[in-house]
């Protein structure tokens, strides 16, 4: 519980323990000679009292949490203590009535006091500190829940991104593999080439270690890490690759997850552009519209059925990951239109994602 939890829980305690002096000055004046003077003055010394005696009472409530399997045993624990404290509570009463000597020109003595008042307001005391130990159990009860829920939330966390690491490393081997076997099949013949290649290859590298331990990182940096790519595969496809780039500026400053459009780029030239003897083009678009970042790997290739999708490494580990990130708050679309093959994304715009949000 807060400071100001705190301050606001014994704001309310304070006012209802002021009510309930009132509501009893209210009775005793209907059943007690006495001015009113003299009656407020008693009512609110007994609620003085119990407020006092909350704190220690509420203290012991949550020491001693009436959860199974000690019910029974909690239960009798709790009824005893109301019963102690109600004594107790019932003596420091007579102490105080000797000091006001209220109602009567002869004071009783505290003894007098205590059997005079015990059969009219001991059961009413026990019922008093019971509800207030109920209360006591009520908030343990709360703060418990509110732990357990933490912990889950925790565990839920460290488990998305146990899940995020996993793909992420995944990724790394899996275009490195690819780029490797292109610098394998130049070597003999395109010794320069391969040298280029391996030039840009270092330069992913780089970039992808800088981005191990990083959950989003700039649209633009991203970009950065698909031109190195596509500089690499137009060594290979020299002028049969073209490339085109509809970028909104505005939105290269949005956060999205590293390696998120390289494996989609290299299946669009892979499975799209390598399969065609002259070659073709890829086109990268970014805008973003409302609350939502889009962006888009088109290729005039001939494609694969969209259910395809969901096969390959890079395809199935970007759907997975963006469900890590953003659950249903994102959209992934695969689709055949006019001879070419579009992958479609919309993201929540990089203030509004957040890790392990999701259901």
């Amino acid at each position: 519980m807060s400071l100001i939890s705190r301050s606001r829980f014994w704001a309310v305690v304070g006012v209802g323990w002021l009510l309930w002096g009132g509501l009893y000055a209210a009775r005793l004046r209907t059943v007690k000679d006495g001015s009113l003077g003299q009656i407020l003055h008693y009512a609110y010394s007994d609620a003085i009292l119990w407020a006092f005696f909350t704190a220690p009472v509420l203290w012991l409530a949550r020491r001693i949490p009436i959860v199974p399997p000690h019910v029974f045993s909690r239960v009798t624990t709790h009824v005893s203590l109301a019963v102690t404290i109600s004594l107790f509570h019932t003596l420091l009463d007579a102490m105080q009535n000797r000091v006001l000597s209220f109602g009567s020109d002869s004071p009783l003595t505290i003894a007098e006091f205590f059997r005079f008042v015990m059969p009219h307001t001991f059961h009413s005391n026990v019922m008093i500190c019971l509800g207030i130990m109920a209360i006591g159990q009520a908030l343990a009860h709360y703060e418990r829940t509110g732990d357990q829920r933490r912990k889950v939330e925790a565990l839920r966390a460290d488990l998305a991104e146990a899940r995020l690491q996993s793909l992420r490393d995944q990724l790394r081997p899996h275009f490195l593999f690819n780029s490797l076997q292109t610098i394998a099949a130049l070597t003999d013949g395109r010794p320069k080439d391969a040298r280029r290649m391996i030039q840009h290859l270092s330069g992913m590298l780089r970039m992808s270690l800088d981005s191990h331990n990083t959950e989003q990182v700039p649209l633009r940096e991203e970009l950065r890490l698909v031109k190195l790519y596509l500089e690499i595969e137009r060594v290979r496809f020299g002028e049969r690759l073209q490339v085109g780039e509809e970028f909104d500026p505005e939105c290269l400053d949005q956060k999205v997850p590293p390696l998120l459009l390289q494996p989609l780029v290299e299946n669009a030239v892979r499975h799209g552009i390598g399969n065609l003897p002259d070659g073709g083009s890829v086109t990268l678009r970014a805008y973003c519209e409302g609350r939502q970042l889009h962006l888009e790997v088109e290729d005039d290739g001939p494609g694969f059925e969209p259910s395809g999708a969901e096969s390959g490494v890079g395809l199935s580990s970007v759907r997975r990951r963006l469900q890590e990130l953003y659950g249903e708050a994102h959209h992934f679309q695969v689709e055949r239109c006019g001879g070419r093959t579009r992958v479609i994304l919309r993201l929540p715009l990089s203030h509004t994602a957040f890790l392990g949000t999701h259901p």
